[in-house]
């Protein structure tokens, strides 16, 4: 078909309603597999409509996909002796599950723990605090939002007491009597520990910094806040393909959205029927604007077709934080044409992509070493003063002098240092009057020498100096 025959084609495909294509047996089977994977990282899989009906049925595999907060309620109060394990058990999830990097949407569905722990995997706190949230409430615990000036948080109500978890930096914090506080208690400089990782610290003027514990103390901008979770129901719980068609999982994405992978629904020449995939769309086929008109976001059942002679592929957002297949995947599909679905594995040429790095691991690597006081204490004082972000370069120089480190390294580091400072001088252009207070913050200075020069990313660093100058 012509190209410009191929774009007429494809552009009359309409959406209509929400009625499945053809007719579907009304009987619920349920489809059991085990599939061995003699190199899981290397290994996809596929699940294909063979049948002549269009399929509706839900989907677990290893119990780690696909989740809700139902679902990971109900595993974790059956691995936790009591409510404070399971709260516990909640936080090191939503935590591990999803990092803090910028969000793909403001819409409110993004606070579903169903679209930010299944598909996108990252998003501000905001996201994972309300996820978090829905999860203790879905488990059966009293729960609620505190909005703060530069962050968000949830409390959870155990014993009678109102006690905060923050997912956003995966830690709750203790006074000295080691009761966990509430969002109040910190507010009035009652906090004197941290806990991360079953590990508990003394907090510190340089750690309060990545702690953000500064938001809490401006305590005329707290408040309670209903909106994060008032937003739309979780998407339904069905995947929906037509006959003939596949949901493909997972391929490395080669561009787009940062997490590195995705899944891909297979339409055969001439297909049609109702699709309903419960992620967030990443690409669809040129043409197929008619029928999805957005990439990045949600979209409910749809009748689609595909009337060309080639097969066309939609790409889905999958959490690249979500454990992979083992060696042995077992498979479980439930509901109308459960039977007529085939699962099988495939081979990839290569594993997917390792995930980039965020500021998420660089705060924990610093909260659980001795690295800043030991910057702070050791190699701040032999190095020269600094007033304002045209002295950084310099002042980058002499510490890279300072740790002996080689010429030729010198020159490699500076010239990745300077995209950065570049970056970091137009973020803090946007902050009138917070440039002094960022360069003189011992943390700013540490990361700025030791991390920005080679590992964050610019977007990490533009999302970090924001937060320091909230």
């Amino acid at each position: 078909m012509p190209s410009n025959g191929r774009k007429q084609a494809l552009s009359a495909v309409i959406l209509v309603s929400l009625a499945l294509a053809g007719c579907r047996p009304d009987a619920m089977e349920v489809k059991n597999a085990t599939l061995p994977a003699a190199k899981p990282e290397n290994t996809g899989w596929i699940i294909t409509n063979t049948g002549g009906h269009d399929a509706a049925f839900t989907l677990d595999i290893n119990g780690t996909f696909w989740l809700t907060a139902d679902k990971i309620a109900a595993q974790l109060q059956k691995q936790s002796p009591d409510s404070l394990a399971f709260v516990l058990n909640s936080l090191a999830l939503v935590h591990s599950l999803s990092r803090n990097a910028p969000p793909m949407s403001t819409e409110r569905w993004m606070h579903n723990p169903e679209v930010l722990l299944n598909s996108l995997g990252q998003g501000f706190c905001d996201d994972r605090a309300a996820a978090l949230c829905r999860i203790w409430q879905a488990g059966g615990l009293e729960a609620r939002i505190w909005h703060l000036e530069g962050h968000t948080v949830p409390e959870v109500k155990l014993g009678g007491r109102w006690q905060l978890f923050d997912p956003d930096v995966g830690v709750y914090y203790t006074n000295g009597d080691s009761a966990v506080c509430s969002v109040e208690a910190i507010a009035r400089g009652e906090a004197r520990y941290f806990s991360m990782r079953d590990t508990l610290y003394a907090i510190t003027p340089e750690k309060s910094v990545l702690l953000l514990l500064d938001k809490y103390l401006s305590r005329d901008d707290n408040r309670l806040s209903e909106w994060y979770l008032s937003g739309p129901a979780a998407p339904d719980t069905t995947f929906r393909l037509p006959s003939g068609s596949s949901l493909a999982c997972c391929q490395p994405a080669a561009d787009g959205w940062a997490n590195g992978s995705y899944a891909s629904v297979l339409l055969p020449p001439h297909t049609s029927g109702a699709l309903y995939i419960p992620l967030v769309l990443a690409a669809r086929p040129e043409g197929m604007e008619a029928v999805f008109p957005f990439a990045d976001t949600l979209y409910g059942e749809t009748l689609v077709q595909n009337p060309t002679a080639d097969t066309l592929a939609l790409r889905y957002f999958v959490n690249p934080f979500l454990p992979g297949l083992q060696q042995q995947n077992h498979f479980t599909l439930r509901g109308q044409g459960a039977g007529q679905l085939d699962i099988a594995l495939f081979s990839q040429e290569e594993a997917l992509p390792a995930t980039p790095f965020y500021f998420d691991q660089l705060r924990e690597q610093l909260l659980c070493s001795d690295a800043l006081q030991r910057f702070v204490h050791d190699i701040l004082p032999r190095l020269p003063a600094i007033n304002d972000m045209d002295e950084l370069p310099a002042f980058f120089h002499a510490y890279l002098q300072q740790k002996g480190t080689a010429p030729d390294e010198i020159t490699r580091r500076e010239a990745a240092f300077q995209q950065r400072f570049l970056v970091a001088r137009e973020v803090l252009q946007k902050q009138p009057g917070m440039e002094a207070h960022i360069i003189h913050t011992p943390v700013f200075l540490l990361l700025a020498m030791e991390y920005f020069g080679k590992d964050i990313g610019l977007d990490e660093l533009a999302a970090f100096l924001e937060s320091l100058s909230l």
